[in-house]
């Protein structure tokens, strides 16, 4: 699904975690809605699975937060003088709220910015705030960029279908008891309010 036709909201190892101030990623993929819960006990975010599949939170009256995951090459990483090839550690999966999404999605069907599926230029993501005050600024960078030979071979020998990964952790949950110790976990920067939750339908 294109970024540009996600809905719009009314009034959240391998994976990368937005550090406060500048951010420089490249996106690989498009990225997959799903609905997450946090459970403040065990200070963790939990895929939904959906009500009709019993999920604990939804019977509870908890509705999920809407996350989108998808895989991207963290710049950082290069930029840090890391220069061994044979390192995959800067594609990394990412999992972001309704603000990225719908600001990468202005950029797509903008007239200097637009791109089909996946943008040709690298893009940076400016994290301010806490908590409940964080604030996520999309920025595209000013030129187009193609992926290097060894970027491109990297993406090929580790990049998994993100559908599948999301399936999988839904699987998880469904096939076991809500335990602390089964639950498969997405690790959280605590930092969605309200305003980030987009929708899930």
């Amino acid at each position: 699904m294109k970024f540009s036709e996600y809905k719009k909201f009314d009034g959240g190892g391998d994976w990368m975690t937005l550090q406060p101030g500048d951010n420089k990623i490249r996106l690989l993929t498009e990225f997959v809605k799903y609905g997450q819960h946090f459970d403040e006990v065990l200070n963790k975010g939990i895929v939904c699975i959906g009500k009709d599949k019993g999920c604990v939170y939804c019977t509870m009256g908890k509705s999920p937060t809407v996350k989108y995951l998808g895989w991207v090459i963290d710049r950082k990483t290069q930029s840090d003088n890391i220069k061994d090839d044979t390192q995959n550690n800067e594609i990394k999966l990412l999992k972001v709220g309704h603000k990225i999404i719908s600001q990468l999605g202005d950029y797509q069907t903008s007239e200097e910015y637009s791109f089909d599926s996946i943008p040709d230029y690298d893009i940076f993501i400016k994290k301010t705030g806490q908590s409940l005050d964080t604030t996520y600024t999309v920025l595209p960078s000013k030129k187009s960029s193609p992926l290097t030979q060894t970027e491109k071979e990297k993406a090929e020998n580790k990049i998994k279908d993100v559908e599948e990964i999301v399936e999988s952790m839904k699987s998880k949950i469904s096939s076991s008891p809500l335990k602390a110790a089964d639950i498969p976990i997405i690790e959280d920067d605590q930092d969605v309010n309200n305003e980030d939750a987009g929708q899930l339908e």
